[in-house]
């Protein structure tokens, strides 16, 4: 979630980095395991979310 904090290629390395390894053999779903720090902005939430969805589907 730190990452979450950082730049937009900071985060995209981090969001595909993750998801391309944890999504093999299906059944993945994405979620934050706490809150989401006051250090995120919600630009940054929503384009995490918009990665998620592009490096997400299977």
């Amino acid at each position: 979630m730190r990452k979450m904090s950082g730049l937009e290629k900071e985060i995209e390395e981090e969001i595909k980095s993750k998801i391309l390894i944890v999504k093999e053999g299906g059944g993945y779903l994405y979620h934050s395991d706490h809150s989401v720090p006051l250090s995120v902005s919600f630009e940054n939430y929503k384009y995490v979310i918009e990665l998620v969805k592009e490096y997400g589907k299977y």
